[in-house]
């Protein structure tokens, strides 16, 4: 069987962590920034951000067989063209992809870096490793593999685009929750074909509502107690906009994205 490859699109608040490491595999993060005012009051680089939901999403003529949903994985959206899954607590994995050994990552200039507007930078906290669906609402592990970074014409927030190449010519996820039964291992897996896109979104549930400052967001992954004090002190915003050599093909976005491509900050590198 023939070797394919499949296209992760990032929206929104997408934490990609050390994406020039040569470490086999890599990591996005998309932290937990549903109900902010509640959750977040105290902390004041947080106060007045607006709500936002991750989702996964697929055309649905590049899935192989009828899409699939769990309690802890339901479709909240289908009809002909697309289907969209919530995320909400879980792990998503590609299962089938193959680590690529060119090198760090190129053209990621574009994409803020965490380190770049925090220093020193703390450690990474428990939203990135912790499996804890009120810190994170879904980790994205894949095989080291190019990311680049694309945005509108114009410029303004930037999406994370990672191609993966595959063992075979269907590409293959799996999916399961952060906490389980004890002794069950429940999961559910899917593919699609080869070359083709998945999209992966943290984004306002307002489509009018990004704002720069939710770039602040992404500092959720080096914070170990969300509250008050334990925001990094010394953080700045990115003055953007950013623009890429890649552009988007505003004919392949998800659902709802809207006017969020301008302005703001989206996807960003965690050091």
């Amino acid at each position: 069987m023939d070797n394919g490859s499949v296209t992760v699109k990032c929206f929104g608040i997408c934490t990609h962590l050390d994406p020039r490491s040569s470490a086999d595999e890599h990591r996005v993060v998309l932290v937990n920034a549903a109900r902010p005012g509640r959750r977040f009051g105290a902390i004041p680089e947080l106060r007045g951000l607006v709500e936002h939901r991750a989702r996964l999403e697929i055309k649905r003529v590049d899935l192989v067989g009828e899409p699939q949903a769990r309690s802890w994985f339901p479709i909240i959206f289908a009809d002909g063209e697309r289907v969209v899954w919530s995320l909400d607590g879980v792990r998503l994995r590609s299962t089938n992809g193959i680590k690529n050994d060119a090198g760090p990552s190129p053209g990621l200039n574009c994409i803020p870096s965490l380190q770049s507007y925090c220093r020193p930078l703390p450690a990474l906290g428990p939203a990135a490793t912790g499996d804890d669906p009120e810190r994170t609402t879904c980790y994205f592990d894949y095989p080291n593999s190019p990311l680049v970074g694309e945005t509108p014409d114009g410029g303004g927030a930037v999406t994370g685009v990672i191609t993966i190449a595959t063992l075979t010519d269907t590409p293959s996820f799996d999916v399961k929750p952060f906490s389980q039964p004890p002794g069950q291992d429940e999961s559910l897996s899917f593919s699609i074909l080869s070359g083709k896109t998945v999209f992966l979104s943290n984004i306002p549930v307002d489509k009018g509502e990004e704002a720069n400052e939710d770039f602040n967001f992404h500092f959720l992954t080096v914070m170990q107690a969300f509250a008050g004090g334990d925001f990094p002190p010394g953080t700045s915003l990115p003055a953007g906009p950013f623009h890429c050599v890649g552009t988007l093909n505003t004919d392949d976005l998800p659902i709802g994205i809207g006017d969020l491509t301008t302005p703001g900050c989206s996807n960003t590198t965690y050091p």
